[in-house]
């Protein structure tokens, strides 16, 4: 299965927002917990 590199560019930006979005919330929690 051969991808295009736009397809795969995308893919990756899907993929780190989504990380981004984790640690955010990652942080936000470990805020609420060491407060």
């Amino acid at each position: 299965m051969k991808m295009s590199r736009k397809t795969l560019r995308s893919w990756a930006i899907k993929i780190i927002a989504i990380l981004v979005v984790l640690a955010m919330i990652f942080t936000g929690f470990v805020v609420i917990l060491w407060k």
